[in-house]
């Protein structure tokens, strides 16, 4: 099946939550004091997160009884995974006790577009009654300081990721899905409905994997290359000793139609055409006659490959390894049937020797691209900068995969204040 599948590791959403956890103000947040019921005795209970999140994406075992943030029986998904945690409780004025926590997180699609976190619900089979009825009190205060803190207040709902980054970069099939498999949460990409896709492993040591079909692949490069026909043509100068007489030449060299005609065991395979304008001249006597050059290529369309190298948060492409091809001049006008011994046909033979070996080499419209710092902000709470980094892409089985590994920080307050300035 064609198409794309972006996979995130468990590693990826704990340096998230973890740094997230960092910020004084969000630990902040994740304390609270709720009344609740106990044995028809009203007491009042704090409590407070006192360790950083770590998430699980193993299946989920759904006959453990779990309550959603009302306190209610939870509706389980299969895209939901588990967060763990621990929390202090308190009856007011007593001693605090720390218990491990389980919060249920459920993965949405918002506008079909981004994707987005939040705590729906725990589980609470592990306690015994007294503390299943505490936490059931609290539960709607704790889950509702959690997704506080993932940034749901005001109606705002927080991406994690949108599908836009994705397509800014060529990179689009017309259905999504998300699908939790193998310890990873994926957004995948098909050019049919589908539940899923050919969800691969990520390569060991990095956070996170996109794995493209050839299909998508060729959209990507084909994206890319024609983004960066800049449609200015490459203008060459050329003179040449024919013997008796000088001839020189202007060239102008336009790149157009370039794509990507196939891929086979990751050699990619490119096509380009090329608008070749030249107009010469020959010193004869005491003037420089002009001509003009008919310019046809053979291939019409060029053959060539094109590479694709990837380094920290750098992804870099070009074309190169072009196939032979020759240049047809044909000289158009009168007066060169006037020229004693075809010196127009000479400087054409010159011209094409001289096109021939510069088209490889100035004809290779790199791209580059830098993805960039991503920055979650939380009101007051935290300002979050991640970065990718240690890139690197692979293919295997007609597809490529690129893989890579994010850093995570929190905006100090002096950064604040001087970008704010």
């Amino acid at each position: 099946m064609e198409g794309f599948c972006f996979s995130v590791s468990e590693s990826t959403i704990n340096t998230l939550l973890q740094t997230g956890y960092q910020s004084e103000p969000v630990r902040e947040a994740l304390k609270g004091t709720t009344n609740i019921e106990v044995m028809g005795i009203s007491v009042e209970i704090t409590w407070r997160v006192s360790q950083a999140p770590s998430v699980s994406f193993a299946d989920i075992d759904t006959s453990r009884e779990a309550f959603d943030d009302d306190g209610k029986p939870l509706e389980f998904d299969p895209n939901m995974f588990v967060v763990s945690a621990a929390v202090g409780l308190a009856v007011t004025g007593q001693e605090e006790c720390e218990v491990d926590i389980e919060i249920i997180a459920e993965t949405m699609f918002v506008n079909n577009k981004d994707v987005a976190f939040k705590a729906a619900g725990m589980f609470v089979d592990k306690y015994q009654s007294a503390d299943k009825a505490i936490f059931k009190g609290i539960c709607q205060d704790l889950i509702s300081a959690i997704n506080t803190v993932l940034g749901f207040y005001g109606g705002n709902i927080p991406r994690l990721f949108s599908m836009q980054s994705l397509e800014e970069q060529g990179i689009y099939a017309p259905y999504y899905s998300l699908v939790k498999q193998n310890g990873t949460m994926n957004l995948c990409g098909t050019y049919e409905q589908s539940d899923g896709f050919a969800i691969g492993a990520i390569p060991s040591g990095k956070d996170f994997a996109l794995t493209v079909t050839n299909k998508v692949f060729k959209g990507f490069l084909n994206f890319q290359f024609r983004a960066h026909v800049d449609g200015v043509p490459i203008r060459e100068e050329f003179s040449k000793d024919l013997g008796i007489t000088t001839g020189k030449a202007v060239l102008k060299i336009l790149a157009k139609d370039v794509y990507c005609e196939d891929i086979k065991d990751g050699e990619i395979f490119m096509r380009l055409g090329i608008d070749l304008i030249a107009d010469g001249s020959v010193r004869i006597l005491f003037s420089d006659p002009g001509v003009s050059y008919k310019c046809e290529f053979t291939p019409e369309l060029l053959e060539t490959g094109a590479t694709l190298s990837m380094s920290g948060n750098h992804i870099h492409g070009n074309l190169c390894d072009f196939k032979s091809f020759t240049v047809l001049l044909t000289p158009v006008g009168e007066w060169y049937e006037q020229v004693i011994g075809g010196l127009v046909w000479v400087l054409a033979e010159a011209i094409v020797n001289f096109v021939t070996g510069l088209i490889p080499s100035v004809i290779t419209i790199p791209f580059d691209i830098d993805l960039k710092e991503a920055e979650f902000t939380n009101l007051e709470l935290y300002t979050m900068k991640v970065n990718i980094t240690n890139l690197m892409n692979t293919y295997a089985d007609n597809m490529m995969t690129v893989s890579g590994n994010i850093l995570a920080r929190l905006e100090t307050s002096y950064e604040k204040s001087r970008i704010n300035s």
